[in-house]
């Protein structure tokens, strides 16, 4: 098969956020595909979450279980009135997730504010603040413990990533 039609049949099997092909699928969050997305990064440490960049363009998993259970199993707040998607991490393998294209608008932490980036490989998750200054936080030994000196410790990493541009596969 051609590459170029490779490509057309690959982008003819994504949908507008919200409207899937499989109309079996439950849990579909309802979305017009117009504005922007708003998703929760909740973390699983342990070097199993996606690493997100503002102005990224990625294929990005996420759960496609109803986003209010997802919150109140992770005890996180939702600190949006809408919450559309929920990043997957593989913490919770058995779950199923949804593959969607998305380009990232912002990302923003209650505490920290806006953030360039999550860099989400190794033992030590990296947030880089608007500002460039760099957040270690450990992801092995002591998840979500702070590294990086004069900075206080926060319990929830919970951060609001709003997207744009959002095509998703069916579930898997």
């Amino acid at each position: 098969m051609a590459l170029g039609s490779l490509q057309r049949e690959t982008n003819q099997n994504r949908q507008p956020f919200g409207h899937s092909m499989n109309t079996k699928t439950k849990n579909q969050n309802l979305y017009n595909g117009k504005g922007f997305v708003t998703a929760l990064w909740m973390p699983g440490w342990y070097e199993l979450d996606q690493s997100i960049a503002v102005d990224q363009i990625a294929d990005f998993c996420f759960y496609t279980d109803p986003v209010e259970s997802l919150i109140q199993k992770a005890g996180a707040e939702s600190r949006s009135p809408r919450v559309d998607l929920v990043f997957f991490n593989s913490l919770m393998t058995s779950r199923k997730s949804r593959v969607c294209k998305a380009r990232v608008v912002s990302i923003e932490h209650p505490v920290l504010g806006a953030l360039r980036s999550i860099e989400a490989r190794g033992l030590d998750y990296v947030f880089l603040k608007g500002s460039g200054e760099a957040i270690v936080v450990n992801a092995e030994e002591d998840p979500g413990a702070v590294q990086t000196a004069g900075m206080p410790q926060i319990d929830d990493w919970t951060t609001t990533v709003t997207l744009a541009d959002v095509f998703c596969t069916d579930d898997t």
